[in-house]
């Protein structure tokens, strides 16, 4: 009888392995919720080229170089390019003696269970193998998430020592609209005397001059707290009494504020949190929106995802197995030194619809 590491290596169970426990993963692409894809067979796109380089994720690698083990080559010429995504890790021989250990208790009392007993102890060998697959299947599209609301609310492609810390640095403007609190503006940390209302109508009807209606403003969790906390924000939900004023209780939600954006014609507030952990260890996840920055969207999608086929698609190496999971090219392989993972994702976020969003930064003003 096969064990399990031996199954997987036939590529018809590998892909089953990897398509079935992606479906009970928690994650899911947030990009998705905002980009629709697009293909390029040459890996070159035409939208503002000369403007858009191609952003990368996970580690950064040459056109042709192999996947390196959290090593990577300069970033090099690549405006008006897809990116190529790639990472590879090594199975720690721990976790796989416990595999074995997990897997061979399993088939000694299978016998005993009843059907629905053997699937499920039978689904936690499946899970603690996967646990070692599944950075692979999930790591391009947390770097694409990263950058897309990156870029989305801060109009910039950040590749940083903080969250790209074995590779390069590089930072991209995508020349999106950007607004900076007028000079006559207070500063939304001040919120005793910030006027979010005001600054919002100010953007707003400046779009509006350029035959842009906006159909929703969009902050993170941090950003949205300094809007409710206003105290202008509190004085509108207050009531005069012949005894006095009274407020409801000093707290205001969102759906208040989004009620009374409405009555005075103003679009609703959307709350966007996209937490990203970054490469390395001990790192907390980071949020994806970037605080004390408001987006306004005057149309969806803003963005598209551009794809190329991963070249080992096309030429694959005859001692590994693969699959695809969301554009992701996965394989598995064994060499003398151990069981390896990688895979390999071409892809660039392109904000092609730039022109139909813009952002306010709330902490800088304007000279």
């Amino acid at each position: 009888m096969k064990t399990i590491l031996q199954e997987i290596s036939e590529e018809k169970n590998f892909d089953a392995f990897i398509q079935e426990q992606m479906k009970i993963s928690t994650y899911k692409p947030e990009w998705k919720k905002e980009m629709d894809t697009d293909f390029s067979v040459s890996g070159a796109y035409n939208e503002f080229v000369g403007e858009y380089a191609a952003a990368q994720a996970g580690s950064i690698i040459a056109k042709n170089a192999d996947k390196p083990l959290r090593e990577m080559p300069d970033l090099g010429s690549i405006t008006g390019t897809i990116g190529r995504l790639g990472d590879r890790w090594q199975l720690d021989n721990d976790r796989l003696d416990k595999l074995m250990q997990l897997e061979g208790r399993y088939r000694g009392r299978a016998g005993n269970f009843t059907s629905e007993r053997k699937s499920s102890e039978w689904q936690k060998v499946l899970k603690f193998l996967f646990n070692m697959y599944e950075p692979a299947a999930i790591a391009p599209h947390k770097r694409l998430d990263l950058l897309f609301y990156n870029g989305l609310s801060n109009g910039k492609y950040e590749v940083t020592v903080a969250n790209n810390p074995d590779g390069v640095q590089w930072e991209l403007d995508l020349k999106i609209p950007t607004y900076l609190l007028r000079a006559s503006d207070v500063l939304f940390s001040d919120k005793a005397n910030s006027d979010p209302v005001a600054v919002f109508q100010y953007v707003i009807l400046a779009l509006r001059a350029k035959g842009k209606l906006v159909e929703k403003i969009q902050m993170n969790f941090n950003t949205v707290q300094l809007v409710l906390e206003s105290a202008k924000i509190k004085a509108a939900f207050s009531v005069d009494v012949p005894k006095g004023r009274v407020s409801p209780s000093g707290i205001i939600s969102l759906e208040m504020l989004n009620g009374y954006l409405k009555v005075v014609g103003l679009p609703p507030i959307e709350v966007v949190d996209v937490f990203v952990t970054l490469p390395g260890t001990n790192q907390e996840p980071v949020n994806a929106f970037k605080d004390n920055r408001v987006v306004f969207r005057t149309s969806s999608p803003v963005a598209k995802l551009m794809l190329k086929d991963a070249l080992e698609s096309k030429d694959p190496h005859p001692n590994k197995v693969y699959t695809v999971y969301e554009e992701n090219l996965i394989s598995s392989y064994r060499r003398e030194e151990g069981r390896f993972v990688e895979y390999e994702m071409n892809a660039v976020p392109v904000f092609n619809g730039k022109n139909d969003m813009a952002i306010l930064r709330i902490d800088e003003k304007a000279a």
